[in-house]
């Protein structure tokens, strides 16, 4: 968990290949001092960070072509708060975990926030995370995770600057009514993931 938080904090401070290079050779340490190896299924903790730093570092690559650094920050922060804590809960920490990590980034790097903005695009990565959290899965959560907070915010950095303050609010309050219900309703289970 420090690693990923370690590579969060650092993103926007560092140059795009230090971070890429930084984060290469955190994937490499790790997997030579746990003695670990790739899984995808019925996955251990170490064997889900291995996963988790690898595509960590896949993510960071895509900063040279184009990918925000807040995004992939954001999303390998949240990825260090994996757990089940229920679908609330969830929801409120990878919130507040992602608004956290927002605004430490848009300070690092002296560009102006809108807070309601990065309150929006926090709560729907938020909303992907808890629905990650809550499949039944033999299936590696922890990098699942990291990749539905990536393509959640990358997706909504796009598009939201298209809509309007109030557009978001409703959109948001039926997102998240939609993902409260199917995660309450065991939906995720039962859609065979």
């Amino acid at each position: 968990m420090f690693l990923l938080i370690l590579l969060a904090i650092l993103i926007p401070i560092l140059p795009e290949k230090v971070i890429i290079g930084l984060t290469i050779s955190i994937f490499l340490a790790y997997g030579l001092v746990r003695e670990t190896e790739l899984r995808i299924t019925g996955v251990n903790p170490c064997t889900s960070y291995f996963n988790t730093l690898l595509l960590a570092a896949a993510i960071t690559s895509t900063m040279l072509v184009g990918i925000p650094r807040s995004v992939i920050g954001a999303a390998v922060f949240l990825s260090a708060f994996h757990g089940e804590r229920g679908a609330i809960k969830n929801i409120i920490l990878f919130t507040a975990c992602g608004l956290a990590y927002f605004v430490y980034f848009y300070h690092a790097t002296k560009q102006s926030f809108s807070f309601d903005y990065l309150f929006f695009l926090s709560l729907t990565g938020a909303l992907a995370a808890s629905l990650v959290e809550s499949v039944e899965t033999k299936s590696d959560k922890r990098t699942t995770l990291l990749l539905a907070a990536a393509t959640t915010y990358l997706i909504f950095t796009i598009y939201a600057l298209k809509t309007t303050l109030l557009e978001l609010a409703m959109a948001f309050t039926i997102a998240f009514a939609l993902s409260l219900a199917a995660t309450k309703s065991g939906l995720p289970m039962k859609a065979g993931c």
